[in-house]
């Protein structure tokens, strides 16, 4: 059989990546955890899809990220090494998220998005991320879920981090995929627990996890 191969994403790929992503992570702790005191569940989806199309636009111009095939039935947003994070883009988005979430009276959500960027943003220059590929979005439509699809594309990618000798880092926050990427060889460079940002109790807060994958040897 034959395996499948890498194909480049570009903008062009944009609306159906965000249209992909907006559906696989519509459940996601991390999510609902940044927009909790949204109760209205198309308000909540708008703003997921606001925050994919977000992170398209911080990547997808660096020519590193992929789908298997030109279906896009998987895919991964990268940032290559030594990529700084797109200031300016997500400046942008920054200030779109302030107008639409204050425009609404949702001022602690709008407090959540600062610290939480804040926050990773000191994990990502802790953990010296920027060394390696940033693994921003690893994700499956959900039409093509359970077929292995996200191994395989890990497996392809490895081809390319080995070959570099580069490392990759991502950070997850559903528990489910911690063991998943851990068999893939990722190993976890710490754990903690999203900031608290007003009164979103106890048992919403999300684990996140800090995880890196060091290239095999050259032969």
């Amino acid at each position: 059989m034959t395996e499948p191969q890498l194909y480049k994403l570009n903008s062009s790929h944009a609306e159906k990546i965000i249209y992909i992503n907006t559906k696989s992570f519509e459940k996601d702790p991390y999510v609902n955890y940044m927009y909790y005191e949204i109760t209205n569940e198309a308000e909540k989806l708008q703003f997921n899809r606001y925050l994919q199309g977000a992170f398209v636009n911080q990547t997808i111009d660096y020519d590193s990220s992929y789908s298997l095939g030109e279906d896009i039935q998987t895919m991964a947003l990268l940032l290559p090494p030594h990529k700084p994070w797109p200031e300016d883009r997500w400046e942008e988005f920054t200030k779109h998220q302030e107008k639409e979430l204050l425009s609404r009276g949702l001022t602690t959500t709008f407090e959540r998005f600062v610290q939480l960027e804040e926050f990773l943003s000191e994990k990502f220059c802790q953990f010296n991320a920027i060394e390696g590929y940033y693994l921003l979005i690893l994700s499956t439509d959900h039409r093509f879920q359970g077929k292995g699809l996200g191994s395989k594309m890990l497996n392809q990618l490895f081809k390319i981090f080995d070959a570099e000798q580069k490392s990759c880092y991502l950070e997850c926050t559903s528990l489910y995929m911690v063991p998943f990427y851990q068999k893939h060889g990722f190993k976890i460079l710490g754990q903690d627990m999203l900031p608290k940002v007003g009164d979103i109790p106890d048992d919403k807060l999300v684990k996140i996890t800090f995880l890196r994958r060091d290239p095999e040897p050259l032969q």
